[in-house]
């Protein structure tokens, strides 16, 4: 996820796609709970914010959209998703993917 976004931006789609362990989209059209984390630079915890799935869910992508206050410093940052299931249950969590908050010139 080689990306840059632009610190305090708001309205961008962040789109996690997801994949089983066979390499197939992960179907998330069962999933209960979809989330994706944030960790700003030196830092040890986490934001945790509401995804939801596009489409019906079969294609397996997690969508966030950034809104006021969640990227307000630069810097290069962390982001990961969580998807839970009840029957049967489940806790699957993404790979943790960089990028780079950049400054605006005012």
């Amino acid at each position: 996820m080689a990306v840059t976004l632009k610190v305090g931006v708001i309205g961008v789609e962040i789109v996690m796609p997801l994949t089983a362990s066979n390499g197939r989209p992960l179907d998330l059209t069962t999933a209960v709970a979809m989330k994706v984390y944030f960790r700003a630079p030196e830092t040890t915890g986490a934001s945790e914010k509401v995804a939801s799935k596009i489409g019906s869910g079969k294609e397996g992508k997690l969508l966030y959209v950034t809104v006021a206050g969640d990227l307000p410093v630069t810097g290069e940052w962390r982001i990961q998703s969580r998807v839970l299931y009840d029957n049967p249950p489940r806790d699957l969590w993404s790979s943790i993917y960089p990028f780079i908050v950049a400054p605006n010139l005012v």
